[in-house]
């Protein structure tokens, strides 16, 4: 069994926002800020706000990439979901872009 590392990226727009959501989003938003790939997740968005953007960084163990690359996604995808919940933010049109950092290396 092998290490992966896997870089991902989870887009979505925003769905249903508040008036106090939009502001809240609006007053964290920073222009300036670069995003980053973390274990964690990366939340960022559009200043407007209707996009959003979490890059994600991961470590799966598995036999093949394949099998890695589908474990990642399904991380990163409950990573994300997890964080929006907390925000008490609701989301639509989901996307992943996964991305194995061997590919990217070689």
């Amino acid at each position: 069994m092998e290490t992966h590392v896997f870089r991902v990226i989870v887009r979505g727009r925003f769905a249903e926002l508040s008036d106090d959501d939009r502001r809240r989003l609006k007053d964290e938003h920073d222009p300036m800020r670069l995003p980053r790939f973390t274990e964690a997740g990366d939340f960022s968005h559009d200043g407007r706000p209707d996009f959003f953007t979490y890059r994600i960084q991961l470590r799966q163990r598995a036999e093949t990439v394949a099998e890695a690359a589908v474990g990642a996604e399904d991380t990163a995808r409950s990573v994300a979901l997890a964080d929006l919940a907390a925000r008490g933010l609701r989301y639509r049109d989901l996307s992943l872009s996964v991305r194995a950092m061997a590919d990217v290396w070689r």
